[in-house]
Protein backbone atom coordinates (compact mmCIF):
# COMPACT_ATOMS: atom_id res chain seq x y z
CA UNK A 1 0.00 0.00 0.00
CA UNK A 2 1.49 3.40 -0.56
CA UNK A 3 2.28 5.40 2.23
CA UNK A 4 0.65 8.41 2.81
CA UNK A 5 3.79 10.51 2.61
CA UNK A 6 3.90 9.80 -1.19
CA UNK A 7 0.23 10.46 -1.35
CA UNK A 8 0.83 13.98 -0.01
CA UNK A 9 3.15 14.58 -2.63
CA UNK A 10 0.80 13.43 -5.52
CA UNK A 11 -1.67 15.55 -3.85
CA UNK A 12 0.70 18.63 -4.00
CA UNK A 13 2.32 17.99 -7.87
CA UNK A 14 -1.67 17.29 -9.09
CA UNK A 15 -2.56 21.03 -7.37
CA UNK A 16 0.51 23.24 -8.42
CA UNK A 17 -0.18 21.53 -12.12
CA UNK A 18 -3.94 21.76 -12.10
CA UNK A 19 -4.34 25.37 -10.20
CA UNK A 20 -1.18 26.52 -12.22
CA UNK A 21 -2.84 25.80 -15.82
CA UNK A 22 -6.17 27.08 -14.36
CA UNK A 23 -5.03 30.55 -13.25
CA UNK A 24 -2.87 30.97 -16.00
CA UNK A 25 -5.87 30.35 -18.64
CA UNK A 26 -8.08 32.91 -16.24
CA UNK A 27 -5.24 35.53 -16.46
CA UNK A 28 -4.91 35.10 -20.38
CA UNK A 29 -7.65 34.13 -21.24
CA UNK A 30 -11.18 35.01 -18.91
CA UNK A 31 -11.71 38.84 -18.38
CA UNK A 32 -14.54 41.28 -18.21
CA UNK A 33 -15.60 44.77 -19.16
CA UNK A 34 -18.96 45.91 -17.76
CA UNK A 35 -20.98 48.45 -19.46
CA UNK A 36 -23.42 48.12 -17.36
CA UNK A 37 -24.12 46.95 -13.91
CA UNK A 38 -27.54 46.66 -11.94
CA UNK A 39 -28.98 49.29 -14.46
CA UNK A 40 -26.21 51.80 -13.83
CA UNK A 41 -23.87 53.20 -16.36
CA UNK A 42 -20.19 52.71 -15.26
CA UNK A 43 -17.55 53.72 -17.33
CA UNK A 44 -18.37 55.02 -20.09
CA UNK A 45 -21.19 57.98 -21.23
CA UNK A 46 -24.50 57.72 -23.25
CA UNK A 47 -26.25 59.63 -25.31
CA UNK A 48 -30.14 59.04 -27.53
CA UNK A 49 -29.87 59.06 -31.48
CA UNK A 50 -32.63 58.98 -33.72
CA UNK A 51 -34.03 58.90 -37.39
CA UNK A 52 -34.85 62.58 -37.74
CA UNK A 53 -31.70 63.31 -40.36
CA UNK A 54 -33.10 60.77 -42.59
CA UNK A 55 -36.88 62.78 -42.23
CA UNK A 56 -38.20 60.45 -39.78
CA UNK A 57 -40.33 61.75 -37.08
CA UNK A 58 -39.40 58.82 -33.95
CA UNK A 59 -38.90 60.30 -30.87
CA UNK A 60 -37.71 60.21 -27.46
CA UNK A 61 -40.61 60.70 -24.92
CA UNK A 62 -38.69 60.60 -21.52
CA UNK A 63 -35.65 59.69 -20.51
CA UNK A 64 -34.31 58.33 -16.96
CA UNK A 65 -30.89 59.76 -15.68
CA UNK A 66 -30.53 57.34 -12.41
CA UNK A 67 -30.51 54.67 -14.70
CA UNK A 68 -30.25 53.37 -17.87
CA UNK A 69 -33.94 53.77 -18.85
CA UNK A 70 -35.85 55.62 -21.71
CA UNK A 71 -39.36 55.73 -23.22
CA UNK A 72 -39.98 56.30 -27.20
CA UNK A 73 -42.37 55.69 -30.27
CA UNK A 74 -41.07 55.04 -33.57
CA UNK A 75 -42.58 57.42 -36.40
CA UNK A 76 -44.21 56.79 -39.68
CA UNK A 77 -42.53 59.03 -42.01
CA UNK A 78 -39.27 57.43 -42.35
CA UNK A 79 -39.43 53.89 -44.47
CA UNK A 80 -36.49 52.22 -41.80
CA UNK A 81 -37.82 53.91 -38.52
CA UNK A 82 -35.09 53.87 -35.73
CA UNK A 83 -34.37 55.04 -32.34
CA UNK A 84 -31.35 54.20 -30.42
CA UNK A 85 -28.72 54.71 -27.36
CA UNK A 86 -24.93 54.76 -27.84
CA UNK A 87 -22.29 53.80 -25.57
CA UNK A 88 -18.80 55.63 -25.60
CA UNK A 89 -15.58 56.81 -23.59
CA UNK A 90 -15.62 59.73 -22.13
CA UNK A 91 -12.70 61.46 -23.54
CA UNK A 92 -13.64 59.92 -26.83
CA UNK A 93 -10.72 57.07 -27.04
CA UNK A 94 -11.73 53.79 -28.44
CA UNK A 95 -12.98 50.67 -27.02
CA UNK A 96 -11.03 47.51 -26.29
CA UNK A 97 -12.60 44.56 -26.55
CA UNK A 98 -10.23 42.06 -27.53
CA UNK A 99 -10.06 38.74 -26.31
CA UNK A 100 -14.03 38.86 -25.55
CA UNK A 101 -15.82 36.08 -27.17
CA UNK A 102 -19.35 36.70 -25.57
CA UNK A 103 -21.47 39.73 -24.72
CA UNK A 104 -24.37 39.00 -21.96
CA UNK A 105 -27.37 41.37 -22.17
CA UNK A 106 -30.12 42.10 -19.53
CA UNK A 107 -32.82 44.24 -21.33
CA UNK A 108 -36.52 44.36 -20.98
CA UNK A 109 -38.68 45.99 -23.53
CA UNK A 110 -43.03 46.70 -22.94
CA UNK A 111 -43.23 47.13 -26.89
CA UNK A 112 -40.06 46.20 -28.37
CA UNK A 113 -39.62 43.47 -31.05
CA UNK A 114 -36.27 43.89 -32.10
CA UNK A 115 -33.32 45.35 -31.65
CA UNK A 116 -29.64 46.27 -33.27
CA UNK A 117 -26.73 45.64 -31.67
CA UNK A 118 -24.04 47.30 -32.75
CA UNK A 119 -20.18 48.05 -32.56
CA UNK A 120 -18.91 51.01 -34.75
CA UNK A 121 -15.10 50.15 -35.69
CA UNK A 122 -13.07 52.82 -37.37
CA UNK A 123 -11.47 51.75 -40.09
CA UNK A 124 -7.80 51.24 -40.81
CA UNK A 125 -7.68 54.22 -43.34
CA UNK A 126 -9.23 56.64 -40.54
CA UNK A 127 -12.07 57.96 -43.00
CA UNK A 128 -15.36 55.90 -41.44
CA UNK A 129 -16.99 53.71 -39.44
CA UNK A 130 -17.97 50.08 -40.00
CA UNK A 131 -20.80 48.60 -38.13
CA UNK A 132 -20.64 44.84 -36.84
CA UNK A 133 -24.24 44.34 -36.15
CA UNK A 134 -26.61 41.41 -34.35
CA UNK A 135 -30.13 41.51 -34.91
CA UNK A 136 -31.88 40.58 -31.36
CA UNK A 137 -34.85 39.14 -31.72
CA UNK A 138 -36.83 40.04 -28.22
CA UNK A 139 -38.63 37.14 -26.62
CA UNK A 140 -41.78 36.79 -24.20
CA UNK A 141 -40.66 36.46 -21.03
CA UNK A 142 -36.89 36.74 -21.69
CA UNK A 143 -34.67 39.52 -20.32
CA UNK A 144 -31.13 37.57 -20.21
CA UNK A 145 -29.03 36.90 -23.73
CA UNK A 146 -25.97 35.62 -24.40
CA UNK A 147 -23.98 36.25 -27.86
CA UNK A 148 -21.37 35.38 -29.20
CA UNK A 149 -19.07 38.15 -30.56
CA UNK A 150 -18.63 35.95 -33.64
CA UNK A 151 -22.50 36.37 -34.70
CA UNK A 152 -21.89 40.28 -35.19
CA UNK A 153 -21.73 40.74 -39.02
CA UNK A 154 -21.59 43.84 -41.12
CA UNK A 155 -24.53 44.60 -42.91
CA UNK A 156 -24.80 44.25 -46.84
CA UNK A 157 -25.55 47.59 -47.45
CA UNK A 158 -22.94 48.49 -45.90
CA UNK A 159 -20.15 46.75 -48.52
CA UNK A 160 -22.65 47.77 -51.29
CA UNK A 161 -21.47 51.79 -50.27
CA UNK A 162 -17.78 50.68 -49.34
CA UNK A 163 -17.17 47.76 -52.63
CA UNK A 164 -13.19 48.04 -51.66
CA UNK A 165 -13.59 46.59 -48.32
CA UNK A 166 -12.65 43.49 -46.99
CA UNK A 167 -15.98 41.07 -45.83
CA UNK A 168 -14.23 38.80 -43.30
CA UNK A 169 -11.89 40.22 -40.86
CA UNK A 170 -10.95 39.64 -37.16
CA UNK A 171 -12.89 43.16 -36.23
CA UNK A 172 -12.40 43.08 -32.37
CA UNK A 173 -9.50 45.35 -31.27
CA UNK A 174 -9.10 48.33 -30.13
CA UNK A 175 -10.61 50.68 -32.54
CA UNK A 176 -14.34 50.33 -31.49
CA UNK A 177 -15.70 53.64 -31.39
CA UNK A 178 -19.26 53.07 -29.85
CA UNK A 179 -21.65 50.25 -29.24
CA UNK A 180 -25.05 50.71 -30.13
CA UNK A 181 -28.37 49.84 -29.07
CA UNK A 182 -30.71 50.16 -31.72
CA UNK A 183 -34.77 49.81 -31.78
CA UNK A 184 -36.26 48.86 -35.31
CA UNK A 185 -39.39 47.40 -34.84
CA UNK A 186 -42.45 47.42 -32.29
CA UNK A 187 -45.54 44.97 -31.56
CA UNK A 188 -47.76 47.84 -32.07
CA UNK A 189 -46.23 51.53 -33.42
CA UNK A 190 -49.22 54.04 -31.37
CA UNK A 191 -48.06 52.57 -28.27
CA UNK A 192 -44.96 53.96 -26.36
CA UNK A 193 -42.51 51.38 -25.41
CA UNK A 194 -40.11 51.61 -22.40
CA UNK A 195 -36.62 50.13 -22.79
CA UNK A 196 -34.64 49.02 -19.39
CA UNK A 197 -31.44 47.97 -19.83
CA UNK A 198 -29.84 46.36 -16.22
CA UNK A 199 -26.77 44.60 -18.22
CA UNK A 200 -24.11 44.56 -20.24
CA UNK A 201 -21.16 42.69 -19.91
CA UNK A 202 -18.36 41.51 -22.14
CA UNK A 203 -16.55 38.62 -21.53
CA UNK A 204 -14.72 35.21 -22.18
CA UNK A 205 -16.17 32.32 -20.32
CA UNK A 206 -14.10 29.49 -18.87
CA UNK A 207 -14.64 26.12 -20.98
CA UNK A 208 -15.58 23.07 -19.01
CA UNK A 209 -12.30 21.45 -19.66
CA UNK A 210 -10.50 24.11 -17.67
CA UNK A 211 -13.63 24.07 -14.15
CA UNK A 212 -12.99 20.67 -13.93
CA UNK A 213 -8.86 21.07 -14.35
CA UNK A 214 -9.95 23.23 -11.24
CA UNK A 215 -12.10 21.12 -9.40
CA UNK A 216 -9.12 18.34 -9.81
CA UNK A 217 -6.54 21.48 -8.51
CA UNK A 218 -8.62 21.80 -5.39
CA UNK A 219 -9.19 18.91 -4.49
CA UNK A 220 -5.83 18.13 -4.57
CA UNK A 221 -5.08 21.58 -2.04
CA UNK A 222 -7.70 20.54 0.06
CA UNK A 223 -5.90 16.79 0.68
CA UNK A 224 -2.48 18.57 0.94
CA UNK A 225 -4.04 21.20 3.97
CA UNK A 226 -5.48 17.70 6.12
CA UNK A 227 -1.45 17.34 6.57
CA UNK A 228 0.43 20.31 5.83
CA UNK A 229 -0.01 23.90 7.02
CA UNK A 230 0.48 26.58 5.11
CA UNK A 231 4.44 27.80 4.29
CA UNK A 232 4.98 30.94 6.42
CA UNK A 233 5.37 34.27 4.77
CA UNK A 234 9.18 35.44 4.48
CA UNK A 235 9.16 39.40 4.63
CA UNK A 236 12.42 40.81 2.91
CA UNK A 237 13.98 43.07 5.84
CA UNK A 238 14.48 47.23 5.18
CA UNK A 239 14.64 50.23 7.22
CA UNK A 240 11.03 50.92 7.65
CA UNK A 241 9.10 47.83 9.29
CA UNK A 242 7.91 44.68 7.96
CA UNK A 243 4.17 45.42 7.92
CA UNK A 244 4.61 48.68 5.77
CA UNK A 245 7.55 46.86 3.89
CA UNK A 246 4.88 44.47 2.81
CA UNK A 247 2.10 46.58 1.96
CA UNK A 248 4.50 49.24 -0.43
CA UNK A 249 5.72 45.99 -1.95
CA UNK A 250 2.36 44.55 -2.83
CA UNK A 251 0.28 47.80 -3.60
CA UNK A 252 -1.03 45.98 -6.98
CA UNK A 253 -3.23 43.16 -4.68
CA UNK A 254 -6.84 44.00 -4.64
CA UNK A 255 -6.82 41.80 -1.92
CA UNK A 256 -4.63 43.75 0.47
CA UNK A 257 -6.65 44.45 3.29
CA UNK A 258 -6.21 44.08 6.97
CA UNK A 259 -7.44 40.72 7.47
CA UNK A 260 -5.15 39.91 5.01
CA UNK A 261 -2.20 41.39 6.69
CA UNK A 262 -3.32 39.92 10.33
CA UNK A 263 -3.23 36.20 8.55
CA UNK A 264 0.11 36.86 7.30
CA UNK A 265 1.71 38.82 10.23
CA UNK A 266 -0.35 36.52 12.98
CA UNK A 267 -1.73 39.98 14.30
CA UNK A 268 -4.85 41.47 15.20
CA UNK A 269 -6.48 43.96 12.61
CA UNK A 270 -5.99 46.68 15.60
CA UNK A 271 -2.28 45.68 16.12
CA UNK A 272 -1.30 46.19 12.11
CA UNK A 273 -2.98 49.33 12.14
CA UNK A 274 -1.23 51.24 15.38
CA UNK A 275 1.92 49.75 13.30
CA UNK A 276 1.48 51.30 10.38
CA UNK A 277 0.12 54.72 12.06
CA UNK A 278 2.87 54.97 14.17
CA UNK A 279 5.22 54.36 11.18
CA UNK A 280 3.98 56.77 8.50
CA UNK A 281 1.45 58.73 11.23
CA UNK A 282 -1.87 57.56 9.11
CA UNK A 283 -4.28 54.86 9.55
CA UNK A 284 -4.17 51.72 7.07
CA UNK A 285 -6.96 52.57 4.64
CA UNK A 286 -5.41 56.14 4.74
CA UNK A 287 -1.95 55.02 3.84
CA UNK A 288 -2.68 52.61 1.06
CA UNK A 289 -4.81 54.89 -0.51
CA UNK A 290 -2.58 57.25 -0.54
CA UNK A 291 0.70 55.61 -1.82
CA UNK A 292 -1.27 53.87 -4.65
CA UNK A 293 -2.63 57.04 -5.63
CA UNK A 294 1.17 58.02 -5.72
CA UNK A 295 2.07 54.53 -7.63
CA UNK A 296 -0.84 55.69 -9.77
CA UNK A 297 0.58 59.07 -10.43
CA UNK A 298 4.25 57.51 -11.40
CA UNK A 299 2.49 54.98 -13.91
CA UNK A 300 0.90 58.47 -15.39
CA UNK A 301 3.65 59.95 -15.87
CA UNK A 302 6.20 57.36 -17.39
CA UNK A 303 4.13 55.33 -19.31
CA UNK A 304 1.40 54.96 -21.61
CA UNK A 305 -0.94 52.76 -20.15
CA UNK A 306 -4.56 53.08 -20.30
CA UNK A 307 -6.21 54.00 -17.52
CA UNK A 308 -8.07 50.55 -16.80
CA UNK A 309 -4.82 48.98 -16.57
CA UNK A 310 -3.05 51.79 -14.27
CA UNK A 311 -6.54 50.86 -12.56
CA UNK A 312 -5.37 47.35 -11.67
CA UNK A 313 -1.85 47.73 -11.56
CA UNK A 314 -2.70 50.38 -8.56
CA UNK A 315 -4.31 47.65 -7.14
CA UNK A 316 -7.88 49.58 -7.48
CA UNK A 317 -11.35 47.39 -8.06
CA UNK A 318 -12.32 49.00 -10.44
CA UNK A 319 -11.62 52.13 -13.06
CA UNK A 320 -14.82 53.79 -11.86
CA UNK A 321 -13.15 53.78 -7.72
CA UNK A 322 -9.97 54.59 -9.67
CA UNK A 323 -11.16 57.37 -10.94
CA UNK A 324 -13.13 58.29 -7.74
CA UNK A 325 -10.09 58.46 -5.06
CA UNK A 326 -7.54 59.98 -7.36
CA UNK A 327 -9.89 62.87 -7.55
CA UNK A 328 -10.78 63.68 -4.11
CA UNK A 329 -7.34 62.78 -3.43
CA UNK A 330 -4.99 65.20 -5.99
CA UNK A 331 -8.56 67.39 -7.00
CA UNK A 332 -8.19 66.52 -10.65
CA UNK A 333 -8.50 63.33 -13.08
CA UNK A 334 -6.07 60.69 -14.12
CA UNK A 335 -6.73 62.48 -17.53
CA UNK A 336 -6.49 65.92 -16.42
CA UNK A 337 -3.39 65.28 -14.18
CA UNK A 338 -1.54 63.05 -16.88
CA UNK A 339 -2.03 65.97 -19.12
CA UNK A 340 -0.77 68.24 -16.89
CA UNK A 341 2.18 66.51 -16.01
CA UNK A 342 3.03 65.76 -19.92
CA UNK A 343 2.50 69.44 -21.24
Amino acid sequence: MMSLNWKYKIAIWISVWSVGIFISYSIFNSNEFSIIEEGKLLELKSGIYDDVSQGGNSRIEKTHTENVQFNYQLGSNYEHAFIGVYFQREDFEFLTINGFEQLKMDLSSTNGKQFRLIFERLTKERDVTRPFQFILNLEEGVGEYALNMSSFKTPIWWFENHPQSVKDIDWSGDSIVSFNIESFKIVDSNVVDEVKINGIVLNNDLPLLFWIIASFGFLGVLLFKQKKKPPEIVIPQGKMGEVVYFIRSNLSLRSLSLESLSENFNKTGEAINLIVLEETGLKFKQYLMRERVELAKKLLRETNEKGFEISRLSGFNNSASFNQTFKSVMGKTPNEYRKEVKK
